[in-house]
């Protein structure tokens, strides 16, 4: 893998418009899907290099737009891919492994919960014992629902 060059073209997208940067990344990860599971690897890792080798803006924007693909994807086409993203990152240099760790599981928290539930299923080794992306997701959910209730008026002959 050492002989892999990073992917240029996929890290350069990172400067289109969000709705463009992830129609090129759906049309990307789909093309991927069809490779053999070796190709795919090798594709991947040149894609993860060219991604981690962006400013830290940059790579949030990018990988924000990355996990939201991800959860519109197909199953099938997303298991394959994410699981071939696992074994690219894999490969990867620990820094750059340890910087996708903690920005997944910081992003995760901006998604709404059915969106959290798809990516622990799609992610496992990052989200799946993250109970607290789960929890704060929940309890902001019910701290909102809890501010939508009207209050009730109570009993009282002055109130109508």
């Amino acid at each position: 893998m050492q002989n892999i060059k990073a992917d240029t073209g996929w890290g350069e997208i990172s400067s289109l418009p969000e709705a463009e940067r992830e129609a090129k990344m759906k049309a990307r990860y789909q093309e991927l899907a069809k490779l053999t599971d070796e190709e795919r690897v090798n594709r991947l890792f040149a894609m993860a290099q060219a991604e981690y080798a962006l400013n830290d803006e940059k790579l949030r924007a990018f990988t924000t737009s990355r996990m939201r693909v991800w959860i519109s994807l197909d199953d099938t086409i997303a298991t394959t891919v994410v699981a071939s993203y696992d074994q690219a990152m894999d490969k990867m240099p620990g820094t750059a492994a340890m910087r996708r760790v903690a920005l997944v599981q910081n992003l995760a928290l901006t998604f709404s919960l059915e969106e959290q539930a798809r990516l622990k299923v799609l992610v496992p080794k990052i989200l799946a014992g993250r109970s607290d992306v789960s929890q704060l997701a929940k309890q902001a959910a019910a701290a909102e629902a809890a501010a939508e209730k009207p209050k009730k008026s109570g009993w009282g002959p002055w109130r109508k």
